[in-house]
């Protein structure tokens, strides 16, 4: 079983990058792609310079979606 798939076969190749999107308020804004390496995901993004200050969520896709809450400052 692999840590980034756990509910997939364990055959199934473990997965090598993942979409992050900014989502606020129904909106979704493509960041780019990051890599995964040894299960983790470590990346830097810029929040596009339409987001409003408030409440948003990073979005990271690939066969799952995961979503961390954050709060963009003016």
């Amino acid at each position: 079983m692999c840590n980034d798939t756990p509910n997939d076969p364990p055959a199934e190749a473990p997965w090598r990058e993942v979409t992050v999107e900014l989502s606020q308020d129904g909106e979704s804004h493509t960041l780019g792609t990051a890599s995964i390496e040894d299960g983790r995901l470590d990346t830097e993004v810029s929040v596009p310079a339409d987001a409003r200050p408030g409440s948003a969520l990073l979005v990271g896709r690939t066969d799952a979606t995961y979503t961390v809450d954050l709060t963009i400052e003016d």
